[in-house]
């Protein structure tokens, strides 16, 4: 490999860490909502449908439905109010990753 191309992979990894990172906790979230769901019986909140999935990004009052247990409130509530810092940390890390690995081939072609 040329050193452009390691240049990139070694710019855009900071990138993809940051956005790994925020998808595991995420993720994290999810796993106590299905956890409560479990154990509520509740097997439409077991997965995260695509209904679900749209409230969540564009309507979040909506994510929350009557139906719910105080249980699911609370862990869909928890998931809500860190949904903000959620979507920042995956701006951020694409824009770390995009200038990261243009700046990793911008060096990679210098140090050529």
């Amino acid at each position: 490999m040329d050193t452009a191309t390691i240049g990139l992979f070694v710019g855009a990894t900071p990138g993809v860490v940051i956005i790994l990172r925020n998808m595991w906790y995420q993720q994290t979230l999810q796993k106590q909502i299905q956890a409560v769901a479990w154990e509520e019986q509740n097997w439409n909140a077991t997965q995260l449908g695509f209904r679900q999935q749209f409230n969540l990004l564009f309507h979040p009052e909506k994510y929350v439905s009557p139906s719910d247990g105080p249980a699911m409130v609370k862990a869909k509530q928890a998931l809500l109010s860190a949904w903000p810092q959620i979507r920042r940390r995956h701006w951020i890390g694409g824009g770390v990753l995009v200038l990261g690995a243009i700046l990793g081939v911008v060096v990679g072609v210098a140090l050529a």
